[in-house]
Parts: C-alpha cells; structure tokens; sequence
C-alpha cells in the first residue's frame, strides 16, 4: 500500500512504474480531490517513471467536474487522452444477489451498491 499524496516517501519511482505498462486508476481522481495538487504530482510522477506507450485507464463517477479534472491532470502530466470519455450507466446481473456476500455487509456497516453511472478515458504516454 502507498499513499499518494506523499510521493517523496516513494524510493524508487522507476522500480514501481517502470515496470508496468498499463496503469488504472479506478474512483482515484473523486477520492483524492481534496489534494488535487498532490494528485497532480503523483500523475506526474507516474508519467515520468512510465515506459513510453503506456496506457492510463481512468474509471470516475460520471459527473463533469471529474472528466475536467482528469482533462487538466492529463494536461499537465503530458499524458494523451485518446478518446472522449465512454459513458457506462446499468445496473448489476440479475443473478448476482448481495446474499453472495454473506454478513460481510453487516460487519462492516456497508451496503453494496446495485447500479452505477461512470465513465473511462483511456490515455497514452507518448
């Protein structure tokens, strides 16, 4: 686990990104919006460390302010965004019920969600 808020506590960029060429970032921009400017740096961050073709999946919650930041992020980072956002908007198979998930719901006061309104860009380290 890392916390990336804090990239100067991260010893060897090269050794965790570099390694890698698909990099997905699922809810991190929504989760992490408080500390936009140290998001920023993660991304950046990442991006440097990154071979060169590697993709970026961002997954975010379809609201406007997410696909602009992930805009600006991706702007910053030098990192291009290949399509518009592909918008996903549904709800869970029938056949998945929330009794699969035994009393880990109760245990921890958490209630599964049955739909979702999102959106993916995927972007490319040139």
């Amino acid at each position: 686990m890392i916390d990336i808020t804090d990239t100067t506590k991260f010893e060897d960029l090269g050794n965790l990104f570099g390694n890698s060429d698909i990099f997905i970032l699922s809810y991190v921009v929504s989760e992490v919006f408080d500390d936009a400017i140290k998001l920023q740096d993660f991304l950046s961050k990442m991006m440097e460390a990154a071979p060169t073709g590697s993709k970026f999946i961002f997954i975010e919650r379809n609201e406007p302010r997410w696909i602009e930041r992930i805009n600006i992020m991706s702007e910053v980072a030098k990192l291009t965004l290949l399509s518009e956002p592909n918008l996903t908007n549904t709800y869970m198979s029938f056949d998945e019920q929330r009794t699969q998930l035994g009393k880990l719901p109760e245990e921890i006061d958490w209630s599964p969600r049955a739909n979702w309104n999102a959106f993916w860009v995927v972007g490319t380290k040139e």
